[in-house]
């Protein structure tokens, strides 16, 4: 399911843009259907969930709810996009912005006899660079670094067969901009 922003602006225009993207092509390169089992979300939003500090990645869902992105077993896959605390300004704004992916790798990639991490990886990276989204910074794994800034505690499962996330990190310019 592809849920967008009815009017997205600033950083939301470009990440909509990919979001679409991605929503249109992961279910080709996997060979999955969409509807049912890829959930694409835009910007999620870093929300503290206790006064300790807990955060936890969120999207708004409307009338004042917001709901986690974490690992769902039930979908083959499940993207976000999160974005850093501090943008940096020079002609256009310039943001560090983060595309998470929680996949369950017998889903997406059901032939691969061995872990196929690397190949749900290569697939959203090769996606990556077609569309050129911003400059491709690196890759993160590992629940500590996928979810860097979050508080892990909250994940049901853990990146080991056949689940798996990884984290695709991004310097994006933009302009504050309507669509």
């Amino acid at each position: 399911m592809l849920f967008l922003k009815e009017i997205p602006t600033g950083i939301d225009v470009p990440i909509q843009k990919f979001q679409k993207y991605l929503y249109e092509s992961i279910p080709e390169v996997w060979n999955i259907d969409a509807e049912k089992q890829y959930e694409c979300f835009g910007r999620a939003y870093r929300n503290q969930k206790s006064k300790e500090g807990g955060y936890i990645p969120e999207v708004y869902v409307g009338n004042g709810n917001y709901r986690d992105v974490y690992f769902d077993d039930s979908k083959a896959a499940l993207s976000f996009f999160g974005v850093e605390d501090v943008q940096k300004y020079k002609i256009t704004l310039i943001a560090g912005v983060f595309l998470i992916f929680c996949v369950d790798i017998a889903k997406t990639h059901p032939d691969v006899k061995h872990r196929g991490d690397e190949e749900a990886r290569r697939d959203v990276i090769n996606l990556s660079e077609q569309y050129k989204f911003g400059e491709f910074t690196g890759i993160a794994t590992g629940i500590q670094s996928v979810f860097k800034g979050y508080d892990v505690n909250q994940i049901k499962y853990r990146d080991m067969q056949p689940m798996h996330c990884f984290r695709l990190n991004y310097s994006l310019a933009y302009a504050d901009e309507c669509p």
